[in-house]
């Protein structure tokens, strides 16, 4: 999906020293907040207008090292209403 879909939620966040281990690498845990919040913001700014909350995730696999400093999009879409991916 397109960043230019009127149903794809863009944010950006920057990788702070806080939020990263010895290695200078963003930890998981500080990871899953983040997408936590675009699917948050997906769901409930784009479709429902209402509250939400998050039920469930599915497995999470981390590739690729987020470093200290990088920017990190995070883009929300879609496959259905009532369901955010």
């Amino acid at each position: 999906m397109s960043h230019d879909s009127p149903q794809a939620v863009p944010m950006i966040e920057m990788v702070s020293p806080d939020q990263t281990n010895h290695y200078g690498t963003l930890f998981g845990g500080h990871a899953l907040p983040l997408m936590d919040k675009a699917a948050f913001v997906a769901a409930a700014w784009r479709y429902s207008r209402r509250t939400v909350v998050t039920a469930c995730s599915e497995r999470v696999d981390f590739k690729n090292a987020v470093h200290h400093g990088n920017l990190i999009e995070m883009t929300a879409p879609s496959s259905r209403p009532g369901e955010v991916r």
